[in-house]
Protein backbone atom coordinates (compact mmCIF):
# COMPACT_ATOMS: atom_id res chain seq x y z
CA UNK A 1 0.00 0.00 0.00
CA UNK A 2 1.41 3.40 -1.00
CA UNK A 3 1.79 6.36 1.37
CA UNK A 4 -1.18 8.08 -0.29
CA UNK A 5 -3.34 4.99 0.18
CA UNK A 6 -2.34 4.76 3.85
CA UNK A 7 -3.15 8.46 4.26
CA UNK A 8 -6.56 8.01 2.66
CA UNK A 9 -7.33 4.96 4.83
CA UNK A 10 -6.57 6.99 7.95
CA UNK A 11 -8.92 9.74 6.81
CA UNK A 12 -11.67 7.26 5.95
CA UNK A 13 -11.35 5.67 9.40
CA UNK A 14 -11.87 9.12 10.94
CA UNK A 15 -14.98 9.76 8.83
CA UNK A 16 -16.40 6.38 9.83
CA UNK A 17 -16.00 7.44 13.47
CA UNK A 18 -17.64 10.84 12.99
CA UNK A 19 -21.38 11.40 13.60
CA UNK A 20 -21.36 13.84 10.66
CA UNK A 21 -20.67 11.04 8.17
CA UNK A 22 -22.68 8.27 9.82
CA UNK A 23 -24.79 5.85 7.73
CA UNK A 24 -22.71 6.35 4.60
CA UNK A 25 -20.83 3.70 2.57
CA UNK A 26 -17.05 3.55 2.49
CA UNK A 27 -16.90 4.69 -1.14
CA UNK A 28 -18.65 7.93 -0.14
CA UNK A 29 -16.20 8.37 2.73
CA UNK A 30 -13.29 7.95 0.33
CA UNK A 31 -14.65 10.61 -2.02
CA UNK A 32 -15.26 13.03 0.85
CA UNK A 33 -11.92 12.37 2.56
CA UNK A 34 -9.90 12.92 -0.61
CA UNK A 35 -11.30 16.44 -0.98
CA UNK A 36 -10.16 17.63 2.48
CA UNK A 37 -7.04 19.56 3.45
CA UNK A 38 -5.03 18.65 6.56
CA UNK A 39 -4.54 21.50 9.05
CA UNK A 40 -2.69 21.84 12.37
CA UNK A 41 -3.95 24.29 15.03
CA UNK A 42 -1.68 25.53 17.81
CA UNK A 43 -2.81 25.67 21.44
CA UNK A 44 -5.16 28.66 21.95
CA UNK A 45 -5.36 29.31 18.20
CA UNK A 46 -8.69 30.74 17.11
CA UNK A 47 -10.62 28.81 14.48
CA UNK A 48 -13.36 31.43 14.23
CA UNK A 49 -14.70 34.35 16.25
CA UNK A 50 -18.21 35.25 17.39
CA UNK A 51 -19.87 37.58 14.90
CA UNK A 52 -17.70 36.49 11.98
CA UNK A 53 -18.75 34.43 8.99
CA UNK A 54 -17.05 31.03 8.96
CA UNK A 55 -18.29 28.76 6.19
CA UNK A 56 -15.66 26.03 6.20
CA UNK A 57 -16.05 22.67 7.92
CA UNK A 58 -13.46 21.39 10.40
CA UNK A 59 -13.33 17.73 11.45
CA UNK A 60 -11.00 17.11 14.39
CA UNK A 61 -8.43 14.34 14.03
CA UNK A 62 -6.70 14.91 17.39
CA UNK A 63 -6.74 17.39 20.25
CA UNK A 64 -9.78 19.37 21.36
CA UNK A 65 -11.51 22.72 20.90
CA UNK A 66 -13.91 24.75 23.00
CA UNK A 67 -17.00 26.54 21.73
CA UNK A 68 -17.56 29.77 23.65
CA UNK A 69 -19.87 32.76 23.66
CA UNK A 70 -19.35 36.25 25.05
CA UNK A 71 -21.95 37.94 27.23
CA UNK A 72 -22.85 41.60 26.74
CA UNK A 73 -20.41 42.35 29.56
CA UNK A 74 -17.55 40.54 27.84
CA UNK A 75 -17.61 37.41 30.02
CA UNK A 76 -16.70 34.23 28.12
CA UNK A 77 -18.91 31.19 28.65
CA UNK A 78 -17.95 27.70 27.45
CA UNK A 79 -20.93 26.10 25.68
CA UNK A 80 -19.36 22.76 24.78
CA UNK A 81 -16.15 20.89 24.03
CA UNK A 82 -15.31 18.89 20.92
CA UNK A 83 -12.69 16.19 20.35
CA UNK A 84 -11.63 13.59 17.79
CA UNK A 85 -14.33 12.83 15.22
CA UNK A 86 -16.39 15.94 16.04
CA UNK A 87 -17.14 18.58 13.42
CA UNK A 88 -17.19 22.33 13.98
CA UNK A 89 -17.84 25.20 11.63
CA UNK A 90 -20.52 25.06 8.97
CA UNK A 91 -23.20 23.12 10.79
CA UNK A 92 -25.60 26.04 11.15
CA UNK A 93 -27.30 27.99 8.38
CA UNK A 94 -26.91 31.27 10.28
CA UNK A 95 -25.34 34.13 8.31
CA UNK A 96 -22.80 34.78 11.08
CA UNK A 97 -21.55 32.58 13.89
CA UNK A 98 -23.09 33.17 17.30
CA UNK A 99 -20.06 31.74 19.11
CA UNK A 100 -16.27 31.39 18.94
CA UNK A 101 -14.04 28.36 18.64
CA UNK A 102 -10.50 28.01 20.05
CA UNK A 103 -8.08 25.09 20.20
CA UNK A 104 -7.63 23.99 23.83
CA UNK A 105 -4.44 22.14 22.88
CA UNK A 106 -2.43 21.45 19.75
CA UNK A 107 -4.97 19.88 17.41
CA UNK A 108 -5.07 18.43 13.90
CA UNK A 109 -8.05 18.46 11.58
CA UNK A 110 -9.43 17.85 8.12
CA UNK A 111 -10.87 21.02 6.59
CA UNK A 112 -13.26 21.45 3.67
CA UNK A 113 -13.64 24.84 1.95
CA UNK A 114 -17.15 26.35 1.63
CA UNK A 115 -17.28 25.59 -2.10
CA UNK A 116 -16.20 21.97 -1.63
CA UNK A 117 -18.59 21.49 1.27
CA UNK A 118 -21.58 22.78 -0.69
CA UNK A 119 -20.75 20.35 -3.47
CA UNK A 120 -20.45 17.45 -1.03
CA UNK A 121 -23.75 18.28 0.67
CA UNK A 122 -25.48 18.35 -2.73
CA UNK A 123 -23.92 15.03 -3.71
CA UNK A 124 -24.40 13.27 -0.37
CA UNK A 125 -27.75 14.34 1.22
CA UNK A 126 -27.06 12.10 4.24
CA UNK A 127 -24.66 14.81 5.47
CA UNK A 128 -27.54 17.27 5.93
CA UNK A 129 -29.59 14.66 7.77
CA UNK A 130 -26.65 13.99 10.08
CA UNK A 131 -26.20 17.72 10.69
CA UNK A 132 -29.81 17.90 11.88
CA UNK A 133 -29.23 15.04 14.33
CA UNK A 134 -26.01 16.62 15.63
CA UNK A 135 -27.72 19.97 16.28
CA UNK A 136 -30.61 18.16 17.99
CA UNK A 137 -28.16 16.30 20.26
CA UNK A 138 -26.36 19.54 21.13
CA UNK A 139 -29.64 21.20 22.08
CA UNK A 140 -30.58 18.20 24.24
CA UNK A 141 -27.24 18.39 26.07
CA UNK A 142 -27.68 22.12 26.76
CA UNK A 143 -31.16 21.43 28.11
CA UNK A 144 -29.77 18.67 30.35
CA UNK A 145 -27.07 20.98 31.71
CA UNK A 146 -29.66 23.71 32.38
CA UNK A 147 -31.82 21.21 34.27
CA UNK A 148 -28.81 20.04 36.28
CA UNK A 149 -27.93 23.61 37.27
CA UNK A 150 -31.52 24.10 38.45
CA UNK A 151 -31.97 20.84 40.33
CA UNK A 152 -28.63 19.18 41.24
CA UNK A 153 -25.95 20.08 43.78
CA UNK A 154 -22.52 21.17 42.62
CA UNK A 155 -20.62 17.88 43.22
CA UNK A 156 -23.15 15.95 41.13
CA UNK A 157 -23.15 18.60 38.37
CA UNK A 158 -19.37 18.53 38.26
CA UNK A 159 -19.26 14.72 38.14
CA UNK A 160 -21.80 14.63 35.30
CA UNK A 161 -19.85 17.24 33.36
CA UNK A 162 -16.54 15.42 33.74
CA UNK A 163 -18.12 12.13 32.65
CA UNK A 164 -19.33 13.85 29.47
CA UNK A 165 -15.92 15.37 28.89
CA UNK A 166 -14.23 11.99 29.33
CA UNK A 167 -16.33 10.71 26.43
CA UNK A 168 -16.03 13.80 24.23
CA UNK A 169 -12.47 15.04 24.71
CA UNK A 170 -10.73 12.68 27.16
CA UNK A 171 -7.26 11.45 26.27
CA UNK A 172 -5.88 8.20 27.70
CA UNK A 173 -2.64 8.60 29.63
CA UNK A 174 -0.71 6.33 31.99
CA UNK A 175 -2.61 7.43 35.09
CA UNK A 176 -6.11 7.57 33.60
CA UNK A 177 -8.06 9.84 31.25
CA UNK A 178 -6.83 13.41 30.91
CA UNK A 179 -9.05 16.43 30.20
CA UNK A 180 -7.40 19.70 29.18
CA UNK A 181 -9.51 22.15 31.17
CA UNK A 182 -8.63 24.30 34.17
CA UNK A 183 -10.61 24.35 37.40
CA UNK A 184 -11.80 27.84 36.50
CA UNK A 185 -13.20 26.57 33.19
CA UNK A 186 -14.88 23.62 34.90
CA UNK A 187 -16.42 26.01 37.42
CA UNK A 188 -17.74 28.15 34.60
CA UNK A 189 -19.35 25.18 32.87
CA UNK A 190 -21.22 23.99 35.97
CA UNK A 191 -22.23 27.44 37.20
CA UNK A 192 -20.19 27.38 40.41
CA UNK A 193 -17.38 29.36 42.00
CA UNK A 194 -13.73 28.47 41.51
CA UNK A 195 -13.41 27.95 45.27
CA UNK A 196 -16.23 25.40 45.36
CA UNK A 197 -14.95 23.42 42.38
CA UNK A 198 -11.38 23.45 43.73
CA UNK A 199 -12.62 22.12 47.08
CA UNK A 200 -14.57 19.28 45.40
CA UNK A 201 -11.63 18.30 43.20
CA UNK A 202 -9.32 18.28 46.22
CA UNK A 203 -11.74 15.94 48.02
CA UNK A 204 -11.89 13.67 44.97
CA UNK A 205 -8.10 13.65 44.75
CA UNK A 206 -7.94 12.36 48.34
CA UNK A 207 -10.36 9.55 47.35
CA UNK A 208 -8.23 8.59 44.34
CA UNK A 209 -10.87 9.68 41.83
CA UNK A 210 -8.86 12.37 40.06
CA UNK A 211 -5.39 13.88 39.84
CA UNK A 212 -5.55 17.68 39.45
CA UNK A 213 -2.93 19.42 37.35
CA UNK A 214 -2.16 22.81 35.93
CA UNK A 215 -4.80 23.51 33.30
CA UNK A 216 -5.98 19.89 33.29
CA UNK A 217 -7.51 17.12 35.33
CA UNK A 218 -6.91 13.36 35.09
CA UNK A 219 -9.71 10.94 35.95
CA UNK A 220 -8.16 7.89 37.63
CA UNK A 221 -11.33 5.93 38.47
CA UNK A 222 -14.50 6.18 36.38
CA UNK A 223 -16.44 3.82 38.72
CA UNK A 224 -15.68 6.04 41.73
CA UNK A 225 -16.63 9.15 39.76
CA UNK A 226 -19.90 7.52 38.73
CA UNK A 227 -20.59 6.83 42.41
CA UNK A 228 -20.42 10.58 43.02
CA UNK A 229 -23.37 10.96 40.64
CA UNK A 230 -25.51 8.43 42.51
CA UNK A 231 -24.52 9.53 46.02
Amino acid sequence: MSDEEVKLEGRVALLQLSPLFRNMPKLDHEAIASSAVGVVYARDERLYLQGQTFRSLVLLRSGSVKITQLSSGGCEVILRMHGTGNAVGMLSSLAVDQNSCHAVEKSTALVWSPTTLQRLKATFPQIERNVGQILSNQLFELEERFREISTENTPKRLALLILRLVTNVGRKVGTGIEISLSRDELAQMVGATLFTVSRIISQWACKGIVIPGRGLITVCSLPLLELEVSS
